[in-house]
């Protein structure tokens, strides 16, 4: 097919501009902090020297399980939600208020690796993203089983003889202050009986025992964005700023990409991607396997949903979240150009996880994309997706 150029291998050409070292800005704009606040600049250092070792991350895990800490855990249905409401911020209270978990039981040295992911992904699933990273798997489907069957000392044992069981990661379930924001309440309550109402519900209790989380009691002020210079949840894109001038090529990413692909629909993860690239910043992806998008790759599903994701539409637990990070955003189509090239560029995150653009294999996969398109797709569309699959 490909002699007879009826089958052209492609991928989108990487346009979009980057930047060396510490020559670009975050999201929200020039980044010289003469333009900020002190109070402002103090926090986003203070976030930067925040972080959990991968060692620690692992022995956490162990402790899941015990009756002290969330006996109901259960490695294939709890999330990193359940996780942090239940065990992070209990075991972080301090007086009258509390801190971080990296703070109490971290490190105050810098992050080495910010990792991305999302609060609806499995715990277990989060914890062996980064140590698959870690220790240079291929993806994290194994070390998650390990985890899951308690393997904990045997993946110590791995990292310590690898000599990285120190390395130092950036996450937001650890490294911010919950008792600074989330730990008394779930956030306004929408109107009963609408989609967001159920949503809203869902997000507050446990995924096994489907139970309304308790409330933390502590007294520590809360800071959102209606409090901006003091907020923790609003400067990860300074803070990644920040830590790629401070350390330079030694500080980097990681996407640790949930089984439902929801970290590229999650506005402060789209918003931590696109500052990395704009940075320059190493980037690194874990999936659940390296395997599993063949599949979706097949069907389309995944492939349709990636390709037309919009910052504009994306989702995140607080609606004022969202407003401040698109308000932070010239451009929504540029921004969006940005995303695409992202995922699906030649040097994309996913650019060699999909199957499709090797030659014969490619052929193939376009035919059963053909014929998928043709039995879920109006006519219209059909037509429109026949030209784009000549040209993947």
């Amino acid at each position: 097919l490909q002699m007879l150029e009826l089958f052209r291998e492609r991928r989108p050409e990487n346009r979009v501009s980057t930047v060396d070292s510490c020559g670009g800005q975050p999201l929200s704009g020039t980044y010289a902090e003469e333009s900020y606040g002190d109070v402002w600049i103090t926090k986003v250092h203070e976030l930067a020297k925040r972080s959990i070792d991968v060692g620690t991350l692992v022995h956490f895990h162990s402790q899941l399980g015990r009756p002290e800490f969330m006996p109901h855990y259960s490695p294939s249905a709890s999330t990193t939600t359940d996780v942090v409401r239940q065990v992070i911020i209990p075991c972080t209270r301090q007086g009258d208020g509390g801190v971080s978990y990296a703070q109490k039981f971290g490190s105050d040295e810098k992050p080495e690796c910010m990792v991305t992911h999302t609060w609806s992904n499995l715990f277990v699933d989060l914890v062996a993203a980064v140590v698959a990273h870690a220790l240079g798997s291929e993806d994290y489907s194994s070390i998650a089983e390990m985890l899951a069957a308690g393997n904990h000392s045997m993946l110590l044992d791995d990292l310590k003889s690898r000599g990285v069981i120190f390395m130092k990661h950036w996450i937001c379930a650890f490294c911010v202050n919950q008792h600074a924001s989330i730990c008394g309440g779930f956030g306004p309550e929408p109107s009963p009986g609408t989609d967001l109402w159920e949503k809203w519900d869902k997000s507050r209790r446990d995924t096994v025992t489907r139970e309304i989380f308790n409330h933390c009691e502590c007294k520590q002020p809360k800071h959102f964005n209606d409090s901006r210079d003091l907020c923790e949840l609003n400067k990860f894109d300074c803070m990644m700023h920040t830590l790629r001038c401070e350390e330079g090529d030694e500080f980097s990413q990681l996407v640790a990409v949930d089984r439902k692909f929801q970290v590229f629909s999650r506005a402060w993860c789209v918003a931590e991607l696109v500052q990395a690239k704009q940075e320059s910043t190493a980037q690194y992806v874990q999936l659940p396997s390296a395997d599993g998008l063949k599949e979706d790759a097949q069907d389309l599903t995944l492939y349709v949903k990636l390709s037309s994701l919009t910052v504009a539409n994306a989702e995140a637990t607080l609606p004022s979240d969202r407003d401040e990070i698109l308000a932070k955003i010239p451009c929504i189509e540029e921004f969006d150009a940005h995303l695409q090239t992202l995922i699906f560029g030649e040097r994309g995150l996913l650019s060699r996880r999909f199957s499709g653009f090797g030659a014969i294999q490619a052929a193939v996969v376009t035919a059963r994309r053909m014929k998928a398109i043709a039995e879920v797709s109006d006519p219209p569309t059909r037509t429109l997706m026949r030209c784009d699959c000549q040209d993947v």
